[in-house]
């Protein structure tokens, strides 16, 4: 059985048989954005977790099932293992090419399993902040089969008033089976994020960033160019942009040094200078050869490459003896980021006319979430 067993009390990953393992260490109900509505309605089963007496309730009885639902990377599973963090809960998370092989046998095990982890977690503790409760994140929960379905809805009737709790992704709920739609008592629609929610996954994103961008302007500019993104595609976006300096690095052709640290910086936009030999494009090659960078005197920024008006230094550094320890990248700015996502604006505008999401127009496509979550949510 393959799954990811997360130990939320001390952030410790347990891994058993062939068990494949993540960490939730930097997850956080404070890093969710713009899904105020979700976080509010998710809290009463959070304080369930924490504390199982309150399942003891006959309201509580029936209430075991979480279903998130909403355009594929607006942020479900993040939200779901950043509630089972908050709640110090056990959280088993299974793999769904298994399940599908496996069916039936898988499941039960699954429970199985999140019952004998409540269990050992009661005779072994010794504090008062161990494991009460388990949760079980299922993703993509529509496509599952008759067989998994029957033994789904059979397995939930078997934890009524145990503290085990059940979390179902879907990028598609209009698929769900409807039996299996009403054992979800908690539907909840994970929407886009909007124009404030995306400025706060931007700065979240380049939190531990060095970059140049200034605290409000520039982050409400890259919202506005973002309209339309899941949190997943502004990561990408941030990802992306992060390569850019480095591009420059590898297309830059002058470089500078810096006075403070004696550091070698691209040349981003040069001015053609007057006084640059024009020789040194000709003799370049046989002059790096004869040039040692290790004799080069980095304090008086002497070097028979380096142009005595403009202080550029005609090098590259694909060229032969260039001191990788000596090239400094440039910070991300926000014209980084704007290029990224300008060059991705084609791209937007293809799926708004239906070339992606299997040919389905994405305006049409958010409509059905909001007709879905009116009949169901």
């Amino acid at each position: 059985m393959s799954s990811v067993v997360i130990d939320n009390t001390t952030g410790n990953n347990e891994q058993k048989n062939n068990e494949t393992t993540s960490t939730l260490v930097e997850l956080n109900l404070k890093h969710v954005f713009g899904l105020d509505h979700a976080i509010e309605a998710l809290k009463p089963y959070i304080l369930q977790c924490r504390f199982p007496s309150l399942l003891k309730s006959k309201r509580s009885m029936e209430n075991h099932g979480i279903l998130l639902y909403g355009p594929q990377g607006t942020g479900k599973s993040y939200l779901a293992k950043a509630v089972a963090k908050e709640a110090k809960a056990k959280l088993i998370i299974p793999s769904g090419q298994d399940l599908l092989k496996t069916g039936e046998e898988m499941l039960k095990k699954l429970f199985d399993q999140a019952r004998r982890s409540i269990i050992e977690e009661v005779v072994d503790g010794n504090n008062d902040d161990r494991i009460q409760s388990s949760i079980l994140l299922f993703h993509h929960i529509d496509s599952w089969p008759e067989n998994v379905i029957e033994c789904f809805n059979a397995e939930l009737k078997t934890i009524s008033i145990q503290p085990i709790f059940v979390i179902g992704t879907t990028n598609m709920p209009w698929k769900l089976n409807n039996r299996l739609t009403n054992r979800f008592s908690l539907r909840l629609y994970i929407n886009l994020p909007d124009k404030d929610a995306r400025v706060e996954i931007f700065k979240m994103q380049l939190n531990k960033v060095k970059h140049q961008l200034n605290e409000h302007s520039d982050f409400d500019v890259l919202a506005l160019l973002s309209n339309g993104y899941s949190g997943k595609d502004i990561n990408n976006v941030v990802k992306e942009a992060l390569m850019e300096p480095i591009r420059e690095c590898q297309k830059a052709r002058f470089f500078k040094i810096t006075n403070e640290h004696q550091m070698l910086v691209p040349v981003i936009k040069y001015l053609p200078c007057s006084q640059c030999p024009m020789k040194f494009e000709k003799d370049k090659k046989n002059l790096l050869c004869r040039t040692s960078w290790s004799s080069f005197d980095f304090i008086n920024q002497q070097h028979p490459l380096k142009c005595d008006k403009c202080g550029s230094i005609r090098i590259q550094v694909t060229d032969p003896g260039f001191p990788s320890n000596k090239l400094q990248i440039g910070d991300l700015s926000f014209y980084h980021l704007k290029k990224i996502l300008e060059g991705r604006s084609m791209h937007n505008n293809k799926m708004k006319k239906g070339d992606l999401n299997g040919g389905v127009d994405e305006e049409v496509l958010l409509k059905r979430f909001d007709k879905w979550t009116e009949e169901f949510g």
